[in-house]
């Protein structure tokens, strides 16, 4: 293969880069690469939480119009619905943040965005989900509409339907990029391509080809354990999140799982020496995860143990038992995705989760599309929120300590 002539050249074959691809394919040449098909980046480990109500309402616009993109997708969605659940006045560690005013605020927020939303009493809440929320909650808020996505179903799915438009997808190694305006050269290990557009859906992997993200896109370090193998139960409850401990549980089907963001920021750095986004276990993890799990149900809590954390850059069948890892994620410094043209002249599609990813990639296909002459309807005030080049002129290191600063508020409660 070689100097072969694409219209766009999408980097990245995670949920971002297929979603793209189906976006792009029907309207210009396509060719979707990644350095391999069998989900080695964040879109393998993803707990594929996708609920509708952000503070940000650009994340709640994007959410909405993923979620329905989802459901379309045979296999794609489980409507579960979405529960954000009080610690109780006894529970270990409880904050001062969890009040019943809470949740009076979220429903109010809901309700502005036209998100519907139901608040519950303790026993209301404990009744959604047995499994994962104490009978002595304080209470808590269900989103209906909120579910759960098969980020790699998805994905499968967007490649399916991309090359069934004529995009090409080949399994390679980007070793370089090079180009400006309308001539780009793409250098892999299974040849050589040009194209008009490059974009890069590479996740924690942006900054090796786009240098411009290393303070606006950082590859962080989040702990998450799966219980061992259990019987499925008869109706799987919904996704549970815990907003004072910053904790969030979910029914998996054949297991329980649980994730916590109740620990100081860790930027991973060299990234470009993991085989996937799997990072080492850092020690500290256990007692974060010990935390976590003390607010869960006494023998849900039990089926965690004992957690073996996975090796750093694993990649392949997961063990029946219990077990942990240290899954790799994008943060922002204001949480909304960067979509758009970078200043290199490279596109971007780096920092949207599996929540808002099938919306984002709609909006830039878009983008890319009126880039190349066509004639499309354009949605600038969202691609706008979106563009990578709205922190130029900030000082870096401000806009790096402010990314990390959003691991700790990953739902944007703090924006309100």
């Amino acid at each position: 293969m070689s100097d072969q002539q694409y219209d766009v050249i999408v980097v990245g074959a995670g949920i971002a880069g297929s979603l793209l691809s189906r976006n792009l394919s029907p309207h210009v040449r396509t060719l979707l690469l990644d350095r391999s098909l069998s989900f080695p980046g964040s879109t393998g480990h993803a707990p594929g939480f996708v609920g509708e109500l952000n503070t940000i309402p650009t994340l709640t616009q994007l959410a909405r119009r993923s979620i329905a993109l989802y459901r379309s997708i045979p296999g794609g969605f489980n409507s579960v619905g979405g529960l954000e659940v009080l610690q109780g006045p006894n529970w270990p560690g409880k904050t001062a943040a969890d009040t019943a005013q809470t949740l009076m605020d979220r429903e109010k927020l809901a309700r502005e965005q036209g998100v519907e939303a139901e608040v519950l009493l303790p026993k209301e809440a404990a009744r959604q989900c047995p499994a994962l929320v104490r009978p002595d909650n304080g209470g808590g808020i269900k989103f209906p509409n909120d579910g759960t996505a098969n980020a790699r179903r998805i994905s499968l799915w967007g490649r399916e339907q991309a090359q069934s438009e004529g995009a090409k997808i080949v399994e390679a190694e980007v070793s370089s990029i090079d180009g400006s305006g309308d001539d780009w050269t793409v250098k892999t290990s299974n040849g050589t391509f040009k194209a008009k557009r490059v974009v890069l859906a590479t996740g924690i992997w942006a900054s090796q080809l786009a240098p411009e993200t290393q303070v606006t896109a950082l590859p962080v370090a989040h702990p998450y354990a799966y219980t061992k193998v259990r019987a499925e139960r008869e109706q799987t409850g919904p996704f549970v999140r815990f907003p004072g401990p910053h904790v969030y549980a979910r029914d998996h089907g054949d297991r329980d799982g649980v994730g916590s963001y109740a620990h100081d920021p860790i930027h991973v750095l060299h990234t470009s020496k993991l085989a996937s986004a799997y990072g080492a276990w850092d020690p500290n993890f256990n007692r974060v995860l010990n935390r976590a799990l003390s607010i869960l149900p006494k023998d849900t809590a039990d089926a965690f143990d004992p957690i073996k954390p996975l090796p750093e850059s694993y990649h392949g069948d997961v063990p029946k038992g219990a077990y942990a890892f240290n899954g790799l994620f994008t943060v922002t410094p204001d949480g909304l995705p960067l979509f758009g043209q970078s200043k290199t002249g490279l596109w971007l599609a780096v920092g949207a989760w599996v929540t808002n990813a099938g919306g984002a990639c709609d909006v830039l296909a878009k983008e890319i599309r009126a880039s190349l002459g066509q004639k499309v309807e354009q949605e600038s005030e969202l691609a706008k929120e979106m563009d990578p080049r709205r922190f130029e002129g900030r000082d870096p290191e401000e806009v790096s300590k402010q990314a990390l600063a959003t691991y700790n508020d990953i739902y944007n409660k703090a924006k309100a």
